[in-house]
Parts: structure tokens; C-alpha cells; sequence
């Protein structure tokens, strides 16, 4: 029964950042309007090459980062980034240009001189959207700057933003109506 057929996409990857990016098990009813679940899961992936694409190459930083991040595609291309966790593999380096980091009091300069260059021992990035479509992340860091405050470690929470949409289109192929794929798939064989 067509109203029962689905595409199921068992495991589909590809490299991505120096790293890889795969998906499981994906299920697409061809017949149902309802939005198409997926969970990217990220590994290994470069920090540099990902601050680059959400920051626009402002940000030089080493180190790997693996983790999950949900999304829902809507059949109309609209993609909902969930809350999604990557934590780095090991340490690294972050530098941040002052620039990047708004707002003039004395807790903010503190901030911008930690990490002009962070020596991290840990670092997480929790992904989502806000109602408006922009990607909120917010960058969790564990360790020190050895030229600020004779290089005592610190605990770092610090807020970015950037356009999810465009990060996802200039990043992911997504598959965002089963049509499109099947008739792609009968148009590479013809």
C-alpha cells in the first residue's frame, strides 16, 4: 500500500571537516507529509574547520570533536537543529580574536585575554536554534592561558551565534523530499 511505503535509509556517511559524518537508519514515509527525523552522528571532526564554518574563519583553534547532533527536515526544506552535545577527543588550542566577543566591562576584557590563546583540556559545544532559526552555541572551556593570571586554569562559558540554515546547506547534504532522491537515483541510472 503506497500510504504505507517507506524509504529507509539503513546507514549513509561521508568525510567531513577531516573527520566523518553518518547517519543510521533513517526512515522516510513516501506517502506522509511529516517531517523526516535524522541524528548526524559527528567524529573526529577538525575544531578548526568547524569554527570556520560557524564563525567565518575568525576563530584559530586545534584539536578534534566528536558528538550527536538531532535535526527534523520538514518536507518544505526547513531544518530544526534540536539541542545537540560535541566535546572534544583531547587537548587543543582556541584563539579567539577580541573582536568576537561584545560588551565593554571588565569581566568581558578578562574574557577576550583568556582566549586570545586558551590552552584547552576540555571543550564542549551545545548546538540548537532559537525561535528566530539562528544557531545558539554556546562553548564550554576547561583550561588556561599561560600569559593571564600566571596561567591558573579556568572555566570558560562563552555564546555564539551564527545562521543554522546556511551552515547546514553549505555544510550537509541533507535529503529533504524522497521524490527528489528516488528520481535522482533513476536519473544517474538513465
Amino acid at each position: 500500500e503506497s500510504e504505507k511505503s517507506n524509504l529507509t535509509i539503513i546507514h549513509t556517511g561521508m568525510p567531513w571537516k577531516e573527520g566523518r559524518i553518518d547517519v543510521h537508519n533513517i526512515k522516510i514515509p513516501l506517502a506522509d507529509e511529516n517531517p523526516i527525523k535524522v541524528m548526524l552522528q559527528i567524529q573526529s571532526v577538525s575544531v578548526q574547520e568547524l569554527m570556520e564554518s560557524l564563525t567565518g574563519d575568525r576563530i584559530a583553534a586545534t584539536g578534534k570533536i566528536s558528538g550527536t547532533l538531532p535535526l527534523i527536515i520538514g518536507r518544505d526544506g526547513k531544518i530544526t537543529i534540536l539541542p545537540g552535545n560535541l566535546k572534544s577527543e583531547g587537548p587543543g588550542t582556541i584563539s579567539m580574536p577580541p573582536d568576537v566577543i561584545p560588551g565593554n566591562n571588565e569581566q568581558v576584557a578578562l574574557v577576550r585575554q583568556i582566549l586570545e590563546d586558551l590552552k584547552y583540556t576540555g571543550l564542549s559545544i551545545a548546538l540548537k536554534n532559537d525561535d528566530s532559526g539562528r544557531l545558539g552555541i554556546l562553548m564550554s572551556f576547561e583550561g588556561n592561558n599561560p600569559a593571564v593570571y600566571n596561567g591558573r586554569p579556568v572555566e570558560l562559558n562563552v555564546n555564539l551565534t551564527g545562521d543554522v540554515i546556511e551552515f547546514i546547506r553549505q555544510n550537509v547534504l541533507l535529503l529533504t523530499s524522497p521524490e527528489q532522491f528516488l528520481k535522482q537515483g533513476n536519473d544517474e541510472k538513465n
